[in-house]
């Protein structure tokens, strides 16, 4: 009887993007790479408009114009995958997200 693969996701480092600091993590199954996500997480005093227009412009630059955009949420399908933007006011604090996925049919290598 064959098992379904198990994702699994584990914290990497710190990496820096836009000129922040990212908590980065990856997930993967077995032993596949599916998932890159960074997430960014500041007082919401330190926010400045900035971060999210540097996000945006960074991907727009490499990936064009967004397929589906709502408030705080942008999304480019492409031909690999999707690479999701999204960010929000939770509480005290400024909360920025990047997904990059894979479709499923590629993998980024081996973990």
């Amino acid at each position: 009887m064959r098992t379904a693969p198990v994702p699994t996701s584990g914290l990497t480092r710190f990496s820096e993007f836009v000129g922040y600091r990212w908590k980065m993590m990856v997930g993967a199954i077995e032993g596949r790479l599916y998932q890159v996500a960074a997430t960014l997480l500041m007082p919401k005093e330190d926010f400045t408009l900035d971060v999210t227009r540097n996000v945006f412009k960074h991907c727009e630059i490499f990936l064009g114009t967004p397929s589906e955009e709502q408030q705080g949420r942008y999304i480019w399908d492409t031909s690999n995958g999707t690479v999701v933007f999204q960010n929000a006011f939770i509480e005290d604090s400024f909360e920025a997200d990047v997904y990059v996925s894979n479709k499923g049919t590629q993998r980024y290598g081996r973990s």
